[in-house]
């Protein structure tokens, strides 16, 4: 993908047992009377099919099996006919099992980028037969991939050919746009795994069917897209799945040495721990508790279903990004899935908004039914977290009027097929990392999302001049960078009797210093003035006496 170029990489991980049937469903959040166009190409299988879809409206499109392709030909690209930004949610459809991905895109970059694997082991269950499961896929013409995986015996397959990696050994390996590479693993568990890149990659983790926990009944497929650390956060609300009646697994993923992290749940309990760069820590989620989560260094939150037997409600394993409250934004697009009796929305809105004035699609939220709500604090702020029932099909999300920035994951849960479920993040339609600031000052947040102004702060003695930037759908910025010109003070007061020894000097920090004429003597404790941070003088006693 070429600078200002829009296209969609993916690609899906192997289940359990064949059929794989990935189905697209895709929309445009850009509402425009025509239909958006669109191609969906499979490079591997030598097939392409153009399609549409309409503002909000979900367009299905199956696409052939590309799991029992070679390891370098499983991608898949979406390329809009006109440029035009897309939501694509990716479905590993099977009999048994469904995993569900919300695709991101990221903006073309040139710079260094570190991923992080966020999988699932399980070491318990048969010899053989499933396995923790990475895809990278190349979105550039050409891009250096290092690879330093945690664990041994990893397979990686590429182009026709298998290697095996050692344990924190960094292997590098060159990948091509629409290539990619497969990372395997029989009962061992992939996190922690670190991929170094110069050009953003799709990155998706999962596992074929694991227990989670390990000793709990019964296993599905698992498979979400990590982001790269650049967009980790630090604060989050995490709430439990919706009519199970046991627990969630939170798995805390740092990316830095040293890294604190504190749950504040609404159960009144409050706990810490501590990480290291790779590490990760599993915490359970009680089903009747929602907990404000916030590091002192980026971290990435998945969240887990349990299995079935756990507490033999409805429902298996699946896993879902816990979003950052940086990736909060005022609109979501969003399906839910036919086969499903029970599905939901877990909606998290900072406290403050009137639910009279968001709506999930032409109805407030304060008119809908509430599975279970909790008010979660989460630093300094208080959010409102929902568990929302909402009926099966394409839905939009939104703020009615001053923009309210929204966190929302979508699940859904199914006695009849074996106990299955889906779950995933609604991402935001733009995510943009803050630029380098301007000399002489800083932005106080490291992300926005669509819709959002930036505005630079100054460094004492600085102040801002007319500029700021917009967070675009698609995660880029547009506008003019704001800039810090250091305080002028203008030409210092003069004195009676006397001449200013420097008019020119007249910045924040200068000194104005002062000559008494011949024949006058200067007195006073503050002969001096100094430009100060608010564009003034300071004040002073000089007085020129006659001798």
């Amino acid at each position: 993908m070429a600078e200002g170029e829009r296209k969609y990489y993916l690609t899906a991980l192997k289940a359990y047992s064949p059929p794989w049937d990935l189905v697209l469903h895709v929309t445009t959040p850009i509402n425009t009377s025509a239909p958006v166009s669109f191609t969906v190409e499979v490079p591997g299988r030598n097939w392409s099919r153009a399609a549409s879809c309409s503002y909000g409206v979900f367009t299905e499109v199956s696409t052939p099996d590309v799991v029992s392709l070679d390891g370098g030909e499983r991608a898949i690209i979406v390329t809009p006919e006109n440029g035009e930004s897309l939501i694509i949610i990716s479905r590993n459809k099977r009999s048994l099992s469904d995993s569900v991905v919300n695709i991101q895109f990221l903006p073309y970059v040139e710079n260094e980028l570190t991923y992080y694997a966020i999988s699932y082991g399980c070491p318990n269950y048969k010899p053989n037969a499933h396995t923790s499961l990475i895809m990278i896929v190349g979105q550039s013409p050409q891009t250096l991939v290092s690879i330093t995986t945690v664990v041994s015996d990893v397979q990686m397959q590429m182009e026709g050919k298998a290697i095996t990696l050692e344990a924190n050994k960094p292997t590098s390996i060159e990948i091509k746009e629409g290539e990619t590479i497969l990372l395997s693993v029989e009962k061992k568990d992939l996190t922690g795994t670190k991929i170094e890149t110069k050009f953003p990659v799709t990155f998706l983790n999962g596992h074929e069917c694991s227990f989670v926990p390990s000793t709990i009944r019964a296993c599905d497929q698992l498979a979400e897209e990590i982001p790269p650390v650049e967009y980790w956060g630090t604060e989050f609300v995490a709430v439990p799945t919706a009519e199970r009646q046991a627990y969630d697994i939170l798995r805390i993923l740092a990316a830095f040495e040293d890294t604190s992290v504190t749950f504040n749940c609404t159960n009144g309990t409050v706990s810490s721990l501590k990480l290291n760069e790779g590490e990760f820590k599993d915490v359970q989620l009680i089903s009747d508790v929602s907990c404000g989560i916030t590091a002192t260094k980026q971290v990435l939150i998945m969240q887990y279903c349990i299995g079935l037997s756990a507490d033999s409600i409805t429902g298996d394993p699946y896993m879902s990004l816990v979003m950052p409250t940086a990736w909060y934004s005022n609109e979501h697009f969003f399906i839910t899935l036919l086969e499903y009796q029970d599905n939901y929305i877990n909606t998290v809105i900072p406290h403050g908004y009137n639910l009279n004035e968001i709506y999930l699609d032409s109805t407030s939220l304060d008119e809908l039914s509430i599975y279970g709500n909790f008010s979660v604090q989460v630093g300094d702020n208080l959010y409102y977290a929902m568990q929302i029932p909402i009926s099966i099909g394409s839905h939009h999300l939104y703020q009615a009027h001053l923009p309210a920035k929204i966190g929302v994951s979508v699940y859904g849960l199914d006695f009849g097929k074996y106990g299955s479920s889906y779950g995933y993040a609604s991402l935001p339609l733009g995510v943009c990392l803050s630029p380098s600031p301007p000399n002489n000052g800083y932005y106080p947040i490291q992300m926005s999302t669509s819709g959002e102004v930036l505005v630079a702060e100054c460094n004492i003695g600085y102040e801002l001049e007319e500029g700021n930037l917009t967070c675009q759908i698609g995660g880029t910025w547009d506008g003019l960078a704001s800039s810090c010109e250091v305080v002028d003070c203008g030409t210092a007061p003069g004195v009676d009797n006397g001449v200013l020894d420097n008019p020119s000097d007249t910045s924040y920090g200068d000194v104005a210093t002062y000559t008494c004429d011949d024949g006058y003597t200067p007195e006073g404790d503050q002969q001096n003035r100094s430009c100060l941070a608010n564009g003034e003088w300071s004040e002073s006693d000089l007085i020129c006496e006659l001798v």
